[in-house]
């Protein structure tokens, strides 16, 4: 632990806990386009397998489109929202294999191939 939490926690009188929640929101734009949520603020993706900068950078990239009135808040919403519900999957596969549960990696990436194909298809 570094040196300035350990002395924070040694310091404490009693022991605390802090629930910390993850999120993902059904909704990535707010106020008619004018707030919008990019990377972990709109989807944390968990099991944490490193991806939260391209998560961010990935949402910001087409965003940038809506500024520059190439598509609308909604189209970018439904592109960012179906990229980390795709993204979220995929996480689940490399925590499995990571972990040697082959038979459940083989299983979260069927599903996860299952999205990909759905989304193509316009159903998903």
């Amino acid at each position: 632990m570094p040196e300035g939490l350990a002395s924070t926690v040694q310091k404490t009188p009693s022991p605390f806990a802090c629930k910390i929640f993850d999120v993902a929101s059904p909704s990535a734009q707010f106020f008619g386009g004018k707030v919008f949520l990019v990377g972990d603020a709109q989807t944390t993706l968990r099991p944490n397998t490193g991806m939260g900068s391209g998560h961010a950078a990935h949402d910001c990239n087409v965003l940038e489109r809506v500024i520059e009135g190439k598509k609308t808040p909604e189209e970018w919403e439904r592109k960012v929202l179906r990229w980390s519900a795709a993204q979220r999957k995929y996480a689940e596969v490399i925590v499995c294999y990571a972990m040697v549960a082959k038979l459940q990696a083989l299983w979260h990436g069927l599903g996860w191939l299952l999205l990909l194909l759905c989304q193509k298809l316009g159903l998903a």
